[in-house]
């Protein structure tokens, strides 16, 4: 898979070693220190198809993670990079509590825990999840003059080309959107084949179609929203989301259907 998402990479000018991408002009236009494009980060047991195949796709890269050169910024390294971020002491990871990654981590494990329950897998551990999704950015370039703030709108609507394409080469099971620039990346690109609401209908997810599978896709607040939007999200429509990805995980669109009330 890493060999073919960097063929996607090269042949789109995004890849990090031969970048040559047709809107780096005005992506960079008034940056004061632009970042060229970093490569997803693709989990081994999300490769092996150990569990559904759980794809986040986010904003623009963070700032100071990875590293600067090229290099550093392969789907190789950025691997790499990963399987560091775990204090050797304890196993816990590096990152703090309140940061976009760790919430990421929690999301996958309520999400993918109950399907490894049941096909007998026993616990996830927390530290170790990042084994078990990808993470994609709908930005791959990144103006580190902005600190961690997401970058100008330019940014996001130039790259909007290049995520179906990308997406497709992941082959997902379960698509999670953090937050809007995330979701119009992919708005459209794929046909709605059913979709459903909790309870609290703020919280919704979709089947959609990805050549000839179906795909379930949650679109979701972003981990770092600065309102309480993340946190009522996380109490609130977590639970129902992990019960949708157990049902669709079960018995696909029409268990959805089913039990939860999917329509199309």
């Amino acid at each position: 898979m890493l060999e073919q998402l960097t063929a996607y990479y090269g042949a789109h000018g995004i890849a990090a070693e031969s970048f040559a991408c047709p809107f780096a002009a005005d992506c960079s236009r008034g940056a004061v220190d632009f970042v060229q494009a970093r490569e997803p980060f693709v989990g081994t047991e999300y490769e092996n198809g150990t569990l559904p195949r759980l794809l986040f796709i986010s904003l623009d890269p963070a700032n100071a993670v990875v590293g600067r050169s090229a290099k550093e910024r392969t789907a190789f390294a950025v691997r790499e990079w990963e399987a560091g971020q775990l204090r050797p002491e304890s196993g816990h990871p590096l990152f703090h509590k309140q940061s976009h990654w760790y919430r990421t981590y929690q999301l996958a494990q309520r999400l993918l825990s109950p399907v490894a329950a049941v096909r007998g897998m026993g616990p996830l551990p927390f530290s170790e999840m990042s084994r078990y999704f990808a993470h994609t950015n709908s930005a791959k370039c990144k103006n580190v003059a902005g600190g961690t703030g997401q970058g100008p709108e330019r940014l996001f609507k130039n790259c909007r080309g290049f995520l179906p394409g990308e997406v497709e080469v992941l082959i997902p099971d379960i698509i999670v959107a953090q937050g809007k620039p995330a979701r119009l990346a992919i708005a459209g690109a794929f046909k709605v084949l059913l979709s459903g609401a909790a309870p609290d209908p703020l919280y919704r997810a979709e089947v959609v179609e990805l050549g000839s599978r179906p795909v379930l896709k949650f679109e979701t607040h972003h981990p770092n929203r600065k309102d309480n939007s993340f946190r009522l999200e996380a109490a609130n429509g977590w639970p129902w989301y992990s019960e949708v990805a157990s049902v669709f995980a079960a018995g696909g669109p029409g268990a959805l259907a089913a039990q939860l009330g999917f329509c199309d």
